[in-house]
C-alpha cells in the first residue's frame, strides 16, 4: 500500500498541489527525519509543537517569530527539512494552472484548484499503477474539500476524461485531515510552497530564484521522470 500526502500554494497568477508519495512501510521513517528536523529548529527558539508550514516559516509567523529577521535560519531549517525528506526516497509530483492561460484559452474555464487536482490524482493513480500498488491520499483540509471529494467519487464512475481518461481504480480513497495531525501534509506543503516560489514568485529576481533552485536541487531526486512538474493549460 502507497500513501501519499498533498497540499496546495498559490499566488495570484498560479495555483499549485504537490504530492509527496511513500510506501506505507516508509512512514515510521517519515516521522523519524522530520523530528530530526523539529529538534534543530527547536535550536532557535520554536516550539516542539510547531507546525512546519512554508509560508509561516519564511514570514515567522504561528510559531516560528523567533526566526524575525533571521533568513540564514530559515534557509537553513528548510534545507535540513529538505535533506530529511530526500533521504526518505518517496516520490514528488507537482501540478499547476495558471489562471490566465486557463481563463484565455476557455471561455467558462472550471476553478483552478478542481483541474489542478484532477490532473495530481491523474499522475498518482497512474504512479501507483507503475508500482502495481494501491494508494490512500491524504491531504490538507481546505474549503473547497466538499466539492472535490464529489469530483472524485465522480471520477471513479465516469473517469477523469479528455483523451486519456482514468477511472482512479489505484486510489482507495481521499481523506481531508488538520495538517497538524501528520507531517506528511507539512512536508507536502514544503514543498508546494517552495516550488511556487521558484517558478513563479522571483521569475524576475535571477538572484532569488537561484538561491531558490539551488534549494530545490536538493529535493528534485524525488521527482519521478515520468512525472516532471507541469503547469495547465
Amino acid at each position: 500500500m502507497l500513501l501519499a500526502f498533498t497540499d496546495e500554494s498559490y499566488s495570484e497568477d498560479r495555483f499549485y498541489q504537490a504530492a509527496y508519495i511513500i510506501n506505507e512501510n516508509q512512514l515510521q521513517e517519515v516521522e523519524s527525519r522530520m523530528q530530526e528536523a523539529k529538534q534543530y529548529a527547536m535550536k532557535f527558539g520554536v516550539a516542539h509543537d510547531t507546525e512546519f508550514h512554508g509560508h509561516r516559516i519564511m514570514n515567522h509567523l504561528d510559531g516560528w517569530e523567533s526566526l524575525e529577521g533571521k533568513l540564514k535560519a530559515k534557509l537553513d531549517i528548510y534545507k535540513i527539512c529538505l535533506k530529511m525528506i530526500a533521504g526518505i526516497k518517496g516520490v514528488v509530483i507537482i501540478r499547476g494552472v495558471d489562471f490566465k492561460a486557463l481563463q484565455e484559452k476557455y471561455s467558462a474555464p472550471h476553478p483552478p484548484e478542481e483541474v489542478s487536482n484532477k490532473y495530481l490524482l491523474d499522475a498518482i493513480d497512474r504512479y501507483a499503477e507503475s508500482q502495481a500498488e494501491t494508494i490512500i491520499i491524504y491531504s490538507d483540509e481546505a474549503p473547497q474539500q466538499k466539492r472535490l471529494g464529489e469530483l472524485f467519487l465522480e471520477y471513479k464512475i465516469t473517469s477523469t476524461g479528455g483523451t486519456y481518461p482514468r477511472y482512479l481504480k489505484n486510489i482507495v480513497r481521499v481523506e481531508y485531515i488538520d495538517s497538524k495531525t501528520h507531517v506528511g501534509i507539512q512536508i507536502a506543503d514544503l514543498l508546494a510552497y517552495l516550488y511556487r516560489r521558484m517558478d513563479d514568485h522571483f521569475k524576475d529576481d535571477a538572484f532569488e530564484q537561484a538561491r531558490v533552485r539551488k534549494l530545490w536541487q536538493i529535493i528534485e531526486p524525488c521527482i519521478h521522470p515520468w512525472y516532471q512538474p507541469r503547469i495547465w493549460p
